[in-house]
């Protein structure tokens, strides 16, 4: 089982050096992302990084770079608060999934998946995984849509 966290609560955070930070300039030129945190294992040490920007009609594309997980299939979804302080705890400070319809978690729920559940990313042998993601039912900045679906 793998757990890990992506972090990024609009604060500044120390800038990426050498490979790091080329890496996050390609998964996020100025121009394209609105937010960006990197994704942190159950040792408090980084394992990639996420780039996020609100869709042009509605949803998120999350961009994703995963380096040092198992061979195989993970599960991505999103945390209300992003805060990975405590991570020797189990990511508590990032509080709750973004699930204001009260879905059960899981992508392939049988009653469907609540709106923090991202599609599914797969590492390869090597432990690396990198993926673009679209989620339609979350936005990144409250708008009038999302406060008609999940109040003010």
């Amino acid at each position: 089982m793998l757990a890990l966290s992506g972090c990024g609560n609009g604060a500044e955070n120390a800038p990426a050096q050498g490979a790091d930070a080329a890496l996050l300039d390609e998964l996020a030129p100025a121009s394209w992302a609105d937010a960006a945190g990197q994704f942190i294992g159950v040792d408090g040490a980084p394992m990639g990084y996420v780039v996020l920007t609100n869709a042009p009609n509605a949803g998120v594309v999350m961009r994703v770079d995963l380096a040092g997980v198992s061979e195989g299939w993970h599960a991505l979804h999103l945390h209300k608060v992003g805060d990975c302080s405590d991570y020797a705890d189990g990511f508590k400070a990032s509080g709750s999934h973004v699930d204001p319809d009260d879905q059960p978690h899981g992508l392939l729920n049988i009653y469907g998946p609540e709106r923090a559940d991202m599609p599914n990313i797969y590492a390869g042998a090597d432990g690396h995984a990198t993926a673009e993601l679209f989620n339609g039912t979350v936005a990144l900045f409250a708008s009038e849509a999302s406060a008609a679906q999940a109040g003010p």
